[in-house]
């Protein structure tokens, strides 16, 4: 029996992310400190494509690592390097956030995942 509790207790001692927690946040609306006024009845804007950025973050024995929101920036940072924003007319929407939460017997890892439709306006 001592046998059999010790090799359960390697065994969940030594494997990575053995129970895992997720959560989603919807942000219906452009996140950003500039607010731009829309016209849905004309069609001067198209959907041009999808941006992702993610970052991650390794806590062990709930110590090191980043706070929620740092990594929700890092993470933001990366979307909007992948959408190519600069020099266009271009906005992110309908942005996504995806918290994934993984832990092991002596850490926790988390990992954040920001994604959003990329619209360009035509005039």
């Amino acid at each position: 029996m001592k046998n059999l509790i010790f090799c359960l207790i390697a065994t969940l001692s030594l494997t990575g992310c053995w129970i895992g927690r997720h959560s989603t946040l919807n942000s219906h609306s452009n996140t950003s400190s500039t607010i731009a006024r829309v016209d849905l009845n004309k069609a001067n804007f198209k959907v041009v494509g999808y941006a992702k950025g993610s970052a991650q973050c390794t806590y062990i024995l709930w110590y090191g690592g980043m706070k929620r929101d740092a990594l929700l920036e890092n993470a933001r940072a990366d979307m909007f390097k992948d959408a190519n924003l600069v020099g266009e007319s271009r906005v992110i929407l309908n942005e996504n956030i995806d918290i994934r939460h993984g832990y092991g017997f002596f850490k926790r890892t988390v990992l954040v995942t920001v994604s959003g439709y990329v619209y360009e306006f035509k005039e």
